[in-house]
């Protein structure tokens, strides 16, 4: 849907649309290369699993929408 993630170390995660934050949360790593993000506004849980590579996360959220992702380098914020 064109959001980006950026995932912080402090277990924090802010999401971004078009340059600007929309969202934001917390992660937490359930074991096995999966993690959930639960967003603060919106009621969004998303459980996720992250590839043997490191480059893609696919998994769905609390409402049942498939979620996909793949890895950038740089970061959305202006």
């Amino acid at each position: 849907s064109g959001q980006f993630l950026v995932v912080h170390p402090q277990h924090r995660v802010t999401v971004y649309l078009n340059g600007s934050k929309i969202n934001e949360g917390r992660w937490e790593y359930l074991g096995r290369s999966q993690f959930r993000f639960t967003m603060e506004s919106g009621g969004y849980i998303d459980t996720v699993e992250l590839s043997a590579d490191g480059k893609y996360l696919t998994g769905r959220n609390n409402f049942g929408n498939e979620l996909r992702g793949t890895r950038r380098v740089t970061s959305p914020r202006p």
